[in-house]
């Protein structure tokens, strides 16, 4: 019986087992094809890749690699090279001298994507070296200030994106000012005026600090005033340069600039980093200067509360000297290196990558990070870094007002030869505003004739 029972369950077994092979294996059979298929697919997609190496291009700054700011810049390359796998950048050091930059230019071996300031952008562009960045125009005005497009451009084409830079505002010791009653930052040029009476009489300290050595911060600090006025040094008249500061409104501006130095003792001795010292040393309360106005304070122990706002405004408007970088690619970059190269700079145009800017440079001194510069972009106000220090944004805003106070190569000749040395007159007293005016207007012109040989 035991023995029946064995065979029919062996029977049952096999029955099953069969059953089971021929139930299951057609649907086993289908599914590993159409996993074969798939995992083909698969397997040439990620060999495909696996042998697609990243693009590699190089980003060249102005600054040392092995800087500070160059190891804040490589910390921005490092987070887009490990957010991808198309494209690779490696960070060199460069320069902003532009004979150096077009001989680079036009060699075998040129970066892809260059930083450069706004007189290179020029200058190189004008030579045809650098990539026409037009179709991008009305994307670049969405986010940054078309006042600031059209830095980068010349005879109508782009040629940088812009990126980060800086603008030189009013900083300003708050303590001083509530001393001397002042609840607010002074807001045009009449309100500097006033304000520096007041402090002048309620404090210790002089109102404004401004430069009169004979040096090119004179330039840089008097030419926002002067334009304020509706003044101008240099124009262009039928296709010339021409010097343009002996009218009315340009004498109206010396006026004030040699005003604010006669109430600043030494000015005419003084250039842009002995400012920056009377104002830590708080023997001034307010100055012209960039975001290392308030680091500078920052770095030196906090001694007092530092503000910054935008340069005051006078019946001609708001002007604000600055110093915006672009991005610019070679023009006789193609296909899949131009294709990166846009790719690369979009990227450091994005917010994330223009606030990891903010992070700054090292400071051995204090051991802490600074700014150094600024993004360009006018949507930052809502970013963490912004947040938690608004006083930065003023730099940004200034964008909108931005001017070049030495804006060609035949006004720098012009600039170091004769403004300086009327400057320093106006700011020691020796000479007049109409006489100032007249000189840099005669001499300016003999220069600019024989810069240009016409």
């Amino acid at each position: 019986m035991k023995k029946i029972v064995s065979i029919l369950l062996v029977c049952m077994l096999a029955l099953t087992a069969f059953a089971g092979c021929t139930s299951e294996e057609p649907e086993k059979v289908k599914e590993t094809t159409e996993e074969k298929a798939t995992n083909t697919d698969k397997g040439e997609e990620k060999a495909e890749q696996e042998a697609k190496e990243p693009t590699e291009i190089r980003f060249q700054i102005v600054w040392d690699v092995n800087s500070g700011r160059g190891q804040n810049i490589q910390t921005v390359v490092d987070t887009f090279n490990e957010s991808q796998n198309d494209v690779t950048v490696s960070l060199i050091t460069g320069t902003s001298d532009d004979k150096q930059l077009i001989t680079s230019l036009l060699s075998d071996d040129v970066p892809e994507v260059i930083q450069m300031g706004v007189k290179n952008t020029k200058t190189i562009g004008a030579e045809g070296l650098l990539k026409e960045l037009n179709d991008f125009e009305d994307t670049y005005k969405d986010i940054f200030y078309p006042e600031l497009i059209e830095f980068f451009k010349y005879d109508g084409a782009l040629y940088g994106a812009p990126w980060i830079g800086h603008t030189i505002e009013l900083v300003y010791n708050e303590d001083l000012l509530k001393e001397a009653g002042l609840e607010r930052a002074p807001e045009t040029w009449d309100e500097v005026m006033e304000y520096s009476q007041i402090i002048e009489e309620k404090t210790d300290a002089t109102g404004l600090g401004i430069a009169g050595m004979q040096h090119n911060d004179a330039i840089w600090m008097s030419t926002p005033i002067i334009m304020s006025y509706g003044g101008k040094f240099i124009d262009v008249v039928d296709g010339k340069e021409v010097m343009a500061i002996n009218t009315p409104e340009g004498i109206k501006g010396l006026e004030m600039y040699q005003a604010f130095a006669s109430m600043y003792p030494g000015a005419a001795e003084k250039n842009g980093g002995n400012v920056m010292e009377d104002f830590r040393n708080q023997k001034i309360a307010m100055e012209f200067q960039g975001p290392w106005g308030v680091t500078d304070i920052w770095k030196n122990g906090n001694p007092f509360v530092v503000g910054a706002t935008l340069m005051p405004a006078g019946p001609a408007g708001r002007f604000v000297d600055g110093g915006p970088y672009a991005l610019s690619i070679p023009a006789t970059l193609e296909g899949e290196k131009y294709d990166a190269a846009l790719t690369f700079m979009n990227y450091l145009q994005d917010t994330t990558a223009q606030e990891m800017i903010m992070n700054g440079e090292y400071d051995e001194n204090t051991d802490a990070y600074y700014p150094y510069r600024v993004p360009m972009r006018k949507d930052m106000a809502n970013s963490k870094y912004f947040q938690e220090n608004p006083q930065f944004l003023v730099y940004v805003k200034g964008l909108e007002f931005v001017i070049d106070s030495f804006p060609t190569p035949g006004f720098n000749q012009v600039a170091n030869e004769v403004i300086t040395v009327e400057l320093n007159k106006l700011a020691s007293g020796a000479t007049t505003p109409e006489e100032a005016a007249k000189v840099i207007e005669e001499k300016g012109n003999e220069i600019l004739r024989a810069f240009y040989g016409d």
